[in-house]
C-alpha cells in the first residue's frame, strides 16, 4: 500500500533474509539428501558429477525479493516450498522401446512450480499421474 501512494516501503527485510538463512540452513540436509538420490543413477552409470557438484553448496535456493514486500514473516515451510518448486524432475522417456538409440533423458520443471504448470496435466491417481505432451 505504501509504495502505491509513493512512500517508503516499511520493512523488516534483514528479518527475512536472517530467517531465510536460518530456515535453509535446517532444510540443508534434506535437500542435499534429495539431491544425492537425483544423481544417484549417473554416479552409478559413471557420468560426470558436474552439477551434482555445482548443486551441494544449495545457490540455487535463492531469497525472494518479492518476500520483502508481500511478507511480514517467513516460515519453514515457506523455504520448504521453494525448495519443492526448484525441484527438477529427471524421466527416461521411452517412447521406441526396442531401439535404445532413440532413448533420452529429460530434465523436467517440477509440475507444481511456474514452469511446469501448463507443461502436464493430471490422468488419475496413484504414483504416476501426470501426463506431459512431447513433439517427436
Amino acid at each position: 500500500m505504501l509504495v502505491k501512494l509513493g512512500r517508503p516501503v516499511l520493512s523488516n527485510a534483514d528479518e527475512l533474509r536472517r530467517l531465510f538463512d536460518t530456515w535453509k540452513k535446517e532444510l540443508s540436509s534434506k535437500a542435499l539428501e534429495r539431491i544425492r538420490r537425483h544423481f544417484w543413477s549417473d554416479f552409478e552409470a559413471g557420468r560426470s558429477l558436474d552439477s551434482y557438484v555445482s548443486m551441494r553448496d544449495l545457490d540455487f535456493l535463492e531469497f525472494q525479493e518479492e518476500w520483502v514486500l508481500e511478507r511480514e514473516h517467513l516460515a519453514k515451510a515457506d523455504v520448504g516450498a521453494l525448495l519443492d518448486a526448484t525441484r527438477k524432475y529427471r524421466i527416461l522417456y521411452v517412447p521406441f522401446v526396442f531401439d535404445p538409440s532413440r532413448w533420452c533423458v529429460m530434465e523436467l520443471p517440477n509440475p507444481l512450480s511456474a514452469a511446469g504448470r501448463g507443461l502436464f496435466r493430471e490422468i488419475g491417481a496413484g504414483a504416476t499421474r501426470l501426463k506431459f505432451g512431447i513433439a517427436q
